[in-house]
């Protein structure tokens, strides 16, 4: 990655991606594709396939990358305008993927490439750049022709899981005062897909949580709740814990909510130390900002924290509890 072209890095961080890697046994590897002089040449010197290839890489490592995202938010207008319709699509929904929405000049740059999009992309193209808008919270009036275009495309072809980002899209925008509207045959194609998804909540995260506040005299709450008054997001968006008398979510978030940091250390391949500041991952912002929209409160409580107060007295527990 130091030494080598850009097409050496694109090959090497596409094929640690696609192997499956677990960039956080090897941490140097993130510190590496994230430094200064590495992050110039990528974007100064890579081909527009490399670079997307390269961000699409270090997004399925689920790792922070501040320099090469500073990198693209710093020059994303000269970027978006030699990328085609599938490049940026690959990038904005990798980036938005990262949680990265503060990068309003990337954003800014991927909309006013909309209407090429919705006249040149594919129609994964279009649901990707939906999706990602829709999640970083960017959606504009230049973005929603995507949404009229990509109802033009072979509705036959579409899959179901892009069948369920457009309906992530349409509640995501609908909570932003944006209201999406198609076909009665794509809305139903839609909520099927919403539908056709388990839930798998937290695991024993939420089961011993909820347990413990029962222990402790909380009753009036229910597990596994839409933040939508109806069925109008299907098994989408479900909460882990609800007190719904004072309109309260409680989010239980594992390891998976989050960014690897770039100062996380494996150690052997078993243990690992995590930095405090974690970063939530763009699906946990999207949805804590949808349910706030919605008018509930959110409380939310990590797995580190959870370890914490399994170390402390039953008494403090409650207590922590009561005062949260």
């Amino acid at each position: 990655i130091v030494k080598g072209k850009t097409q050496d890095i694109s090959n090497t961080v596409w094929a640690l991606a696609t192997m499956g890697f677990k960039v956080h046994l090897f941490a140097n590897l993130a510190r590496t594709y994230d430094r200064r002089e590495v992050v110039d040449k990528i974007l100064y010197e890579g081909s527009p396939q490399e670079i997307s290839n390269i961000v699409w890489g270090v997004a399925q490592f689920r790792s922070e990358c501040p320099g090469l995202v500073n990198g693209i938010e710093a020059d994303a207008q000269r970027i978006m305008k030699y990328l085609n319709c599938r490049q940026i699509a690959i990038i904005a929904h990798a980036i938005a993927d990262l949680g990265y929405f503060e990068k309003t000049n990337f954003f800014d740059a991927v909309v006013g490439q909309a209407i090429r999009i919705a006249r040149d992309g594919n129609k994964q193209d279009l649901v990707n750049t939906l999706w990602a808008l829709a999640l970083a919270g960017k959606m504009k009036s230049r973005g929603l022709v995507l949404w009229s275009e990509v109802f033009k495309r072979n509705t036959d072809t579409f899959v179901l899981e892009e069948w369920r980002q457009l309906k992530l899209t349409q509640l995501l925008v609908g909570c932003e005062g944006i209201k999406l509207e198609t076909s009665e045959l794509n809305q139903a194609s839609m909520n099927r897909a919403a539908y056709n998804l388990t839930y798998n909540g937290t695991g024993i995260f939420e089961a011993n949580t909820a347990k413990e506040l029962r222990g402790f005299g909380f009753t009036d709450f229910k597990t596994e709740v839409s933040p939508f008054p109806g069925d109008e997001a299907g098994e989408l968006f479900r909460c882990d814990i609800a007190f719904e008398k004072e309109g309260l979510i409680l989010e239980l978030d594992g390891p998976k909510h989050f960014l690897r940091s770039l100062e996380m250390v494996g150690l052997g391949g078993k243990e690992l130390m995590w930095e405090e500041g974690l970063r939530w991952n763009g699906a946990t912002k999207a949805k804590t900002r949808l349910t706030k929209s919605l008018g509930w409160q959110v409380m939310r409580v990590t797995w580190l924290k959870r370890m914490e107060l399994d170390k402390i007295p039953k008494q403090e527990r409650r207590e922590f509890w009561v005062k949260e």
